[in-house]
């Protein structure tokens, strides 16, 4: 059974070394179509690196962004995108990992006009979901989202909601924002 994370809570410890991270949101019926949304993972520290659908692959291939999950592979088929990771090989200069989503595109659509935007956290070889997290920010007129961070302590790993939303043009805009969390 997952953990289901709350924003007001502290840290979760992520108690495996390869995970996955599915990223999963529902269009609103009104929302007047399918748009392009796509995830993306924020680098606090060791040349803050940006990893998004034009930068696939980050430090050997610790983080790597497979985006579209057209074929559910070890993955439920809600997770819409998916970051993978492998925290062993993540570089020791790397602080901490923010996941978050954006808009692509279309300048009259907004995150608000998603509902159900989930994070999920699974181990990458047993598939078992270590934590889930279901933001409940007010997202209207927001075109991205940091809906969570992986932070180093030491050793050990942890996640921890953001969930807060930004209106910026994509995920360069974002970067600007995030290190405060």
């Amino acid at each position: 059974m997952a953990y289901r994370v709350r924003k007001d809570e502290g840290a979760v410890l992520i108690d495996c070394n390869g995970l996955f991270i599915g990223l999963s949101w529902e269009y609103k019926e009104k929302s007047g179509g399918i748009f392009d949304v796509y995830s993306s993972a924020l680098i606090d520290g060791e040349g803050d690196e940006i990893l998004y659908f034009s930068n696939r692959r980050l430090f050997d291939d610790s983080i790597v962004y497979y985006g579209d999950n057209l074929l559910c592979w070890d993955s439920e088929p809600e997770d819409d995108e998916i970051i993978g990771v492998n925290l062993d090989k993540i570089p020791k200069g790397v602080k901490s990992i923010y996941m978050a989503l954006s808009i692509f595109g279309s300048r009259e659509k907004a995150l608000g006009d998603t509902e159900d935007i989930r994070l999920r956290i699974y181990d990458s070889e047993a598939s078992d979901t270590v934590c889930e997290y279901k933001s409940d920010s007010d997202l209207t007129g927001k075109r991205n989202l940091i809906l969570g961070k992986l932070f180093r302590e030491g050793e050990k790993w942890y996640f921890k909601p953001v969930d807060e939303g930004f209106d910026t043009d994509g995920v360069f805009e974002l970067k600007n924002c995030y290190k405060s969390y």
